[in-house]
């Protein structure tokens, strides 16, 4: 478990080493959540890249974030990133970001990297797929997420713990009770950060005899690549509604999808995620 404040400091924490503002290329360090286990969790450093983009582009707002993990990161205590500018325009920027460690032989191995699309905003046409009906947030099921440190509730008897089938669907409310200051880069960051944790357990609903519970246990499973698109502003300290299913499992990896909606029905994020579901072969 931990707590909102270790959370928020650790996401914001993302501080610029080198070299100036004028470098195409600039190299950020961050620290980490110091989870059990020795690596990072992935939705950290998605968080922190959209930080670390915000600060980067400060006239812009990040748009999106594709992130794929080709070895996963350490847990080392500290993180450094590596940012390298693509293209900078006056409407839209593209950067890439990574994380490298030394590998066996000594020799950088990247665990993480991701391309962010940022942009600045501009009048257009405007509509969104509808909101599910999801009632109230004080009528659905209070739940704990382990690493998701506030209120979530469940719509309906999903239970991602459960090896009984269910349909590959969960759909949650989810709100920080506290204040969030008014930094939309840490809202989407922890948006981001949640938005990693949930979509392997749900393609696993369907299967009998399985749940999120054998993630790591009876199964090999690990995010492979994941994507989140910012449509519009929102704030997670009011209630969001958060509507994912696991649309395809097959030749062992798993494919998800999501979308997160304002009380009032704005559709303000969408997202994706490709990961390893491998059955371990039997002696």
């Amino acid at each position: 478990m931990i707590t909102l404040d270790q959370l928020t400091a650790c996401l914001a924490g993302v501080e610029r080493a080198s070299p100036g503002a004028e470098s195409p290329r600039s190299t950020w360090t961050a620290g980490t959540l110091g989870l059990a286990g020795g690596h990072v969790f992935g939705g950290q450093m998605i968080g922190q890249t959209v930080v670390l983009g915000a600060r980067l582009h400060p006239d812009k707002t990040v748009k999106s974030v594709s992130v794929v993990f080709p070895r996963g990161a350490r847990d080392t205590g500290s993180l450094e990133y590596t940012a390298d500018a693509l293209h900078a325009g006056s409407a839209y920027a593209t950067t890439r970001v990574d994380v490298a460690q030394p590998g066996r032989d000594g020799l950088p191995v990247v665990g993480f990297s991701a391309h962010l699309m940022h942009h600045a905003t501009a009048e257009g046409v405007e509509h969104h797929r509808p909101m599910p009906d999801a009632g109230d947030p004080d009528d659905a099921r209070p739940v704990e997420l382990g690493l998701v440190p506030w209120e979530t509730r469940i719509i309906g008897t999903t239970d991602l713990d459960d090896r009984r089938p269910q349909p590959a669907e969960l759909t949650m409310w989810m709100r920080v009770g506290a204040k969030l200051p008014d930094d939309a880069a840490l809202h989407q960051a922890m948006l981001a950060f949640a938005s990693e944790l949930t979509l392997i357990g749900t393609a696993l609903l369907p299967h009998d005899g399985w749940s999120q519970l054998d993630a790591h246990v009876a199964m090999r499973t690990s995010v492979l690549a994941h994507h989140v698109q910012f449509h519009r502003p929102f704030r997670l300290d009011d209630w969001l509604l958060v509507s994912q299913t696991g649309d395809v499992a097959s030749g062992g990896s798993a494919f998800g999808s999501g979308h997160v909606f304002t009380a009032d029905g704005d559709l303000v994020v969408s997202f994706q995620q490709e990961s390893m579901t491998r059955v371990a072969a039997s002696s």
